[in-house]
């Protein structure tokens, strides 16, 4: 047996963990909804540093996502 965690793909760990982000920068939950300001009392460096991360998980999931839709697209192409 393994944790719920343990068999999770690499996408939805990524979006986990950017969703983490979101709540410690409290932020409006969702990728899409965009960026806001640094949470008062938080040390510039620890915003630039989870900033950045956010942007390169922002990055690899719209990436995904995009691959998906393509597949999705090819898929539906060939079905006609």
């Amino acid at each position: 047996m393994a944790y719920q965690v343990q068999r999770e793909n690499r996408h939805y760990r990524e979006c986990r963990r950017l969703e983490a982000i979101r709540a410690r920068l409290a932020w409006e939950p969702g990728f899409l909804n965009g960026d806001d300001r640094k949470p008062a009392g938080m040390h510039w460096r620890t915003y630039y540093r989870l900033k950045a991360e956010h942007d390169e998980l922002v990055a690899s999931v719209v990436g995904h996502v995009d691959a998906r839709l393509i597949r999705t697209a090819e898929r539906l192409g060939r079905m006609r």
